[in-house]
């Protein structure tokens, strides 16, 4: 008998400071906080709102505080939905596979993704060109991948549906 383990990953897209596309995990938030005005030297002016992650990671966001968090319990009401519903009798891993930097096949549990978001414009990018998307995992690092967000996004919720 295999065992089958469906893995719900719980995602809010938001917008980084320079209009880029953050996908978040609502299970590894640590806390929402709006900006201070000491802070506001140090990061951008767009910034209305950080958003704290388990992974001691942080994402300023131009989306208000409030609407983050009206995201978040949108998110909250349909998981307690879904946990009244019956339970799979059979459990599996799922692995999405995704192609990295350098072409290398890329592994990767959707359970362990904090933040995904896009690369910075050219002239600030720290990653290899051919990078579309980081996605930051619950161990503190990011996997930098070819593929588009919206793409990673997509493999997760067709994973996700049940067969």
């Amino acid at each position: 008998m295999r065992a089958l383990l469906l893995v719900a990953l719980h995602l809010i897209f938001v917008h980084g400071p320079d209009n880029q596309q953050v996908f978040l995990n609502v299970d590894e938030i640590s806390s929402i906080r709006e900006p201070r005005a000491v802070t506001e030297r140090v990061i951008s002016k767009d910034i209305n709102c950080i958003v704290f992650m388990t992974n001691g990671k942080f994402i300023g966001t131009i989306e208000s505080c409030e609407d983050i968090v009206k995201k978040v319990e949108e998110i909250g009401k349909a998981k307690e939905r879904l946990e009244q519903e019956e339970k799979p009798k059979q459990m599996a891993l799922i692995f999405i596979r995704l192609t990295g930097s350098d072409g290398a096949i890329v592994d990767l549990n959707p359970a362990e993704i904090v933040a995904m978001r896009e690369p910075r414009p050219q002239g600030k990018r720290i990653v290899h060109q051919t990078v579309n998307c980081l996605i930051f995992t619950a161990d503190g690092k990011f996997i930098g991948v070819r593929e588009h967000c919206n793409e990673v996004r997509k493999l997760i919720e067709d994973h996700e549906a049940p067969p």
